[in-house]
């Protein structure tokens, strides 16, 4: 097959949507060497090209030097145009979008949808950002053969917002890179030392945003009965994480609270394993790759009670509700007093994250380009 992406996330977003294409793309050119995979995106970055450069079957497709410096226009009115050029069988859109037009274009369509959290929790999006969501989202959902949703929550919420018949969704679960799958004790004295971490500490790392919840997560930590164990926090610089860093500073747990910014991706399998516990108390999440992460690590897992986390950590998890601190807190200190229970779920999450490793993911998705092949 000849298969064009939307590829701008996997060479411009780090982490997300960046890692679940990255991911995806690496896999399917590992696994189907028959198939060719064209990558339509702006001039990527350079540090992320390095997962696409030893793969033979995978063509970038960049605009020209117009194009590079009108990037969205280029993706939203040309781009169209210019994969029929390409003789296609399929075009899929990673990340919730397809471009305009694709519906007259003859070439069959697959999107992915995420999640809508700009529908549950809209407040934390401005009005400009939810009417351009509604809009993009709702012309994929509706011009798409195929819309593959990345967990049955998701789908239920598709079904829901935008009347999406059931028989038009296909559930493909997310994957992590394999990297999380190898036991990284060799590295443990270097990261360690590299960030003064201590001995025992729970761990967050994401976006680190209002919507992840991590201010109820420092002040359930605050709150607790915590002894020696400290809290890392870990992911990109933000707004949002100067006044998290305030607010540590007002708690006076500066030694005890950690920011680990831009760690290196070879870093993160070692600092999960290391923790005692990963914490990811968002308000809502689509399916939550960093849960999977943990578990394929070996760290047990506290996470919230909504959206897709129950599908991701199964029962690898002790489950919050998010808006209590209390609650938040009581978990945390189970980890702590209880160690049975902490094997326990790391045992039982190991198990369960099987079905989401890459191979099993990668092939489920083949299997949706193969059926729209056959319509």
């Amino acid at each position: 097959m000849r298969i064009g992406y939307d590829a701008k996330r996997a060479f411009h977003n780090v982490r997300g949507l960046g890692s679940f294409s990255r991911t995806l793309l690496s896999d399917l050119g590992d696994l189907y060497p028959d198939d060719e995979l064209l990558l339509f995106t702006p001039a990527p970055k350079i540090k992320l090209l390095e997962w696409f450069s030893t793969k033979e079957n995978l063509k970038l497709v960049t605009p020209g030097a117009l194009g590079s410096l009108f990037s969205s226009l280029w993706r939203s009115f040309f781009l169209t145009t210019i994969i029929t050029d390409y003789d296609l069988d399929i075009f899929h859109g990673l990340s919730h979008e397809l471009p305009p037009g694709i519906e007259k274009s003859g070439v069959k369509s697959v999107v992915t949808m995420h999640d809508l959290i700009y529908v549950k929790f809209p407040h934390f999006f401005n009005g400009v950002d939810r009417r351009i969501f509604e809009k993009k989202f709702a012309h994929a959902v509706r011009n798409a053969d195929i819309v593959v949703a990345i967990c049955e929550q998701t789908k239920k919420d598709l079904m829901e917002h935008f009347v999406c018949p059931a028989s038009k969704i296909r559930v493909v679960y997310q994957s992590c890179h394999p990297q999380f799958y190898q036991n990284p004790e060799y590295q443990i004295n270097e990261i360690k030392s590299k960030y003064g971490l201590p001995e025992k500490y729970f761990f967050y790392l994401g976006a680190i945003v209002e919507n992840k919840n991590i201010k109820s997560l420092i002040d359930a930590y605050a709150s607790g009965e915590m002894g020696e164990h400290h809290l890392v926090i870990g992911g990109r610089p933000s707004d949002y994480q100067k006044d998290l860093v305030s607010q540590v500073k007002q708690l006076g747990l500066e030694e005890k609270i950690h920011f680990i910014l831009n760690p290196k991706d070879n870093e993160l399998p070692t600092l999960y394993h290391m923790a005692d516990c990963f914490c990811f108390p968002s308000f809502y999440e689509g399916f939550g790759i960093p849960v999977i992460e943990s578990l394929f690590s070996g760290t047990p897992v506290i996470t919230s009670i909504q959206g897709a986390l129950r599908e991701a950590a199964g029962e690898g998890a002790l489950y919050i509700d998010p808006f209590s601190i209390d609650s938040i807190k009581g978990a945390m200190e189970r980890i702590i007093a209880e160690p049975e229970l902490k094997k326990a779920l790391s045992s039982m999450g190991l198990s369960h994250v099987q079905k989401f490793k890459s191979e099993v993911v990668t092939r489920e998705m083949h299997k949706v380009y193969e059926e729209l092949t056959l319509q």
